[in-house]
């Protein structure tokens, strides 16, 4: 989208065409102040798509939030022979440790 954007005014910087969409895009997919709030019910309203997931245990004053695309996991059953796990961290406003589950799969 940049590339388009800048081809067509040059003067435009990518910070700004990210910034433009990131606020005309909010209404669809924004649905609460909170980030995990929002996150939480824009997923539900997805169930179709993913599992939303329900942790057990979780140490007091900690949030998460888990989901799996079904999709994606659906055609994997049975295949994966190998599981990893990555995070990053302050790659958000509210400054969440983010973690995905990688798997490597036979054919």
């Amino acid at each position: 989208m940049v590339n388009n954007v800048q081809a067509m005014y040059p003067e435009v910087m990518a910070m700004q065409v990210h910034a433009a969409w990131t606020r005309m895009s909010k209404l669809y997919w924004r649905r609460d102040d909170d980030q995990l709030t929002s996150a939480a019910k824009f997923l539900a309203e997805c169930l179709d798509d993913v599992d939303v997931f329900k942790p057990v245990d979780i140490p007091e004053g900690m949030e998460i939030l888990c989901w799996g695309m079904k999709k994606i996991a659906g055609p994997l059953d049975g295949k994966i022979f190998k599981v990893g796990v990555d995070a990053t961290y302050n790659m958000n406003s509210k400054h969440l440790k983010l973690y995905s589950v990688m798997a490597n799969f036979s054919n």
